[in-house]
């Protein structure tokens, strides 16, 4: 409702908070580099006082914060292989173990590779949406490309994945690519894979695998990997399309007169 109503001054504290709570303000900081100049030192003021802020606090109620930080954090980098664990990490090293594959050390680099190239790319596809549009798609795409790339992504996690809904929405027209894409993909990713891959191992998709039931085991494994994947395509759709009617929209400089500088 506040990014219907253009009130930027109400929305990016409601999203700051909502993000805060589940999505590191780190990998979306970028978004920052959208915002006018005395906008963006106030927003980089803000974003280095409440990690600052929130870092105390963690040190004065725990002495676990530390090891938390500097310990269990990196460790989640490389994936863990887990039921609950979504993301595209998560999903290979799952179906490397159940076709009896042992994981390379190396993928631990692997996959912090994936996950800078990842957000670059984000960066690259969303950007050129001028004004609060832009940012609001660049901050989606950023949330919605987190959980597919991180380490570890478990279901309370994908709170995330409504808040690019709320974000993208806005800008799509109903049943267009981009809103299929993004209300889809929403569905999907927050569905119960757990009770898909308990109905499949139930008809006998469970190990040991022959080639068909392991590729149907990697799908159901995929199941909210693919939806978060569809949400994250819808963003770029979105600002594609936006980029697309902005130029065509764009007024052509009068015969003799100097072209409009961009703002």
């Amino acid at each position: 409702m506040l990014l219907q109503r253009r009130r930027d001054d109400r929305l990016t504290p409601c999203l700051a908070l909502a993000a805060a709570f589940k999505v590191s303000p780190l990998l979306i900081a970028p978004a920052i580099l959208l915002l006018p100049r005395p906008s963006a030192y106030r927003a980089l003021g803000g974003l280095v006082g409440g990690l600052t802020a929130a870092g105390l606090l963690s040190l004065a109620l725990t002495d676990q914060a530390t090891y938390y930080v500097f310990d269990v954090l990196p460790s989640f980098s490389g994936g863990v292989v887990s039921l609950n664990n979504l993301s595209l990490p998560g999903v290979i090293l799952r179906a490397l173990v159940a076709g009896g594959v042992h994981a390379a050390a190396s993928l631990d680099v692997i996959f912090l590779v994936l996950e800078v190239a990842a957000l670059v790319a984000t960066w690259m596809l969303c950007r050129g949406v001028p004004g609060a549009r832009g940012r609001a798609l660049m901050i989606a795409g950023f949330l919605a490309v987190i959980p597919i790339v991180q380490g570890v992504t478990w279901d309370h996690h994908l709170i995330a994945e409504i808040l690019v809904l709320i974000l993208v929405v806005p800008f799509t027209r109903r049943w267009s690519a981009g809103w299929v894409l993004a209300v889809g993909g929403t569905l999907v990713a927050t569905a119960n894979q757990h009770v898909l891959e308990n109905w499949l191992a139930a008809h006998g998709v469970a190990a040991p695998y022959n080639t068909f039931t392991f590729t149907v085991f990697v799908a159901a494994a995929s199941c909210n990997l693919i939806g978060m994947c569809a949400l994250w395509a819808g963003v770029v759709v979105t600002a594609r399309n936006m980029r697309t009617r902005d130029a065509v929209d764009a007024p052509l400089p009068v015969s003799g007169s100097r072209s409009p500088v961009p703002v």
